[in-house]
């Protein structure tokens, strides 16, 4: 469907000015939660998710939190980030996280143009990419699909690739709508839910881009919707898990697992018990 550039960690092991290294980073902080004046109600990235959006390499968060932990311990009065990569902290290499691996993990971020690969629309009821109009279709349901609604309500899809393309990837760290996985065969949607590390969007987030699903023609009667955190505990009983669900969807609903165990209702029944608990 095209080619898209994608900027190569070696582009960032040239030498460079501190300035230029400071202009990098104060740029990269103006696009995160950019698109909140759109839509207060839009998510943000989570606090360590921040460091990797505004970072100049963009190194995978969950790596830079280790050494955020070991800056915070520290004596210095460097900002985190000039700490790892030109002051104190640079020769830093933690065992957990080696400093090979910290550099390795650069999360991808696009730009307008090349967001466009990942941009796709609802059509009658089918999911199609944007450009070429050809229906998605994931095949293996053991990958991991990805998805972000922008506040200008554009939905982007990719596989998820841990360390080098997650939900932040799609919109370089801007705020989102909703985020979550989803699998979808020959353009229909099977199965959606919830789920960003990144973003950690809520239930009612979701039924917000549900409700544009069904405007457009999603059957959700058809779509498994994933209840995340719906069980609690793992170890509640078959009984305590049925009567949570009884309470939470009012006796209308259609259960199963994922394959991670995740409990789940059909997309209809979940925007009904969501609409009904707002009040």
């Amino acid at each position: 469907m095209g080619y898209v550039h994608i900027v190569s960690f070696d582009d960032f092991l040239k030498p460079e000015t501190t300035a230029l290294w400071w202009k990098r980073l104060i740029m990269n902080s103006s696009k995160v939660g950019k698109g909140l004046f759109i839509d207060n109600k839009a998510h943000i990235l989570v606090s360590k998710h921040w460091i990797e959006a505004i970072d100049p390499r963009h190194r995978y968060g969950n790596n830079l939190h280790l050494y955020y932990k070991e800056w915070f311990k520290s004596s210095t009065n460097q900002h985190f980030l000039f700490w790892l990569d030109l002051g104190d902290g640079k020769e830093v290499d933690l065992e957990e996280c080696p400093r090979s691996k910290l550099d390795q993990q650069c999360v991808k971020h696009f730009g307008p143009q090349e967001r466009e690969y990942y941009e796709y629309v609802v059509v009658d009821g089918k999911i199609l990419h944007n450009i070429t109009r050809i229906p998605l279709h994931h095949g293996s349901p053991q990958l991991k699909y990805i998805f972000v609604v922008s506040t200008s309500k554009k939905l982007y899809i990719g596989e998820k690739e841990r360390g080098f393309f997650h939900h932040s990837s799609f919109l370089a760290g801007e705020a989102t709508l909703t985020a979550g996985r989803l699998l979808v065969k020959d353009g229909v949607l099977k199965r959606i839910s919830p789920s960003s590390g990144h973003y950690n969007p809520t239930e009612n987030s979701l039924e917000r881009f549900l409700s544009i699903l069904k405007k457009n023609g999603v059957n959700l009667h058809e779509v498994q919707c994933i209840v995340l955190h719906a069980m609690g505990k793992k170890d509640k009983t078959e009984k305590e898990k049925q009567e949570i669900l009884q309470q939470r969807h009012g006796g209308i609903y259609r259960t199963g697992e994922d394959l991670r165990g995740n409990d789940y209702v059909n997309g209809e029944n979940c925007m009904q018990s969501w609409v009904g608990s707002k009040g």
